[in-house]
C-alpha cells in the first residue's frame, strides 16, 4: 500500500468520527485536505451525509450549503492539483 492511500484513508476516518462525533472544525480541515490533496469525492460525499445528519428539519428546502462549498473547493482546486503534482 502507498503512503498517500494509508494518508488519504487516514483523513477520510478522522472525518467520519468527526461527523459522527459533531466535531465541525475538524470535519471541514479534512474536507479541505481531501479536496485540496487529493481528487477525492470523498469530500462531496462527508459534506451531503453532513447536511443530512445536521440540518435542522424545519430547514428541510435550505440549500445543502456544505455541499455545495466542497463541490466548489474541489473544482476550483483542480488546476492546482495539476500544476503541483505534474
Amino acid at each position: 500500500m502507498s503512503f498517500w492511500y494509508v494518508i488519504r484513508a487516514s483523513l477520510v476516518l478522522v472525518a467520519v468520527w468527526a461527523l459522527l462525533s459533531g466535531h465541525t472544525g475538524v470535519l471541514v480541515s479534512c474536507v479541505i485536505a481531501l479536496a485540496l490533496a487529493f481528487s477525492a469525492l470523498e469530500s462531496v460525499a462527508l459534506a451531503l451525509c453532513s447536511d443530512l445528519l445536521w440540518h435542522a428539519p424545519e430547514t428541510i428546502h435550505a440549500w445543502p450549503w456544505i455541499t455545495v462549498l466542497a463541490l466548489a473547493l474541489l473544482w476550483a482546486s483542480e488546476p492546482i492539483r495539476r500544476e503541483i503534482l505534474s
